[in-house]
């Protein structure tokens, strides 16, 4: 598990992944754990991605599947099955 807070703060400086929002003096970038680390324990921090505080929040409510469902782009979808694909493949490389 890695608790990298350099790259936690960076997150909170970049565009949420499902608006292209940055934060405000209203509304904060919240790095979101994506993946499983069990009630109460965050996923690794390199499964973090940055998200609007409320799609956070909702994420923790609904699940953070059921959050992609409804407001991740087609682009941003293509985009995750890619980068698992290509992680399919170096695990499979490399054994």
């Amino acid at each position: 598990m890695i608790r990298d807070r350099k790259w936690l703060d960076y997150l909170r400086t970049q565009r949420c992944v499902l608006t292209g929002r940055h934060g405000n003096d209203n509304v904060t970038v919240d790095p979101a754990h994506f993946g499983t680390g069990g009630t109460g324990i965050k996923a690794d921090d390199s499964t973090a991605l940055p998200l609007l505080h409320w799609f956070h929040h909702e994420a923790h409510q609904r699940g953070h599947a059921s959050l992609l469902r409804q407001h991740a782009s087609d682009s941003l979808l293509m985009l995750m099955a890619c980068a698992y694909a290509r992680e399919m493949y170096r695990g499979w490389k490399d054994d």
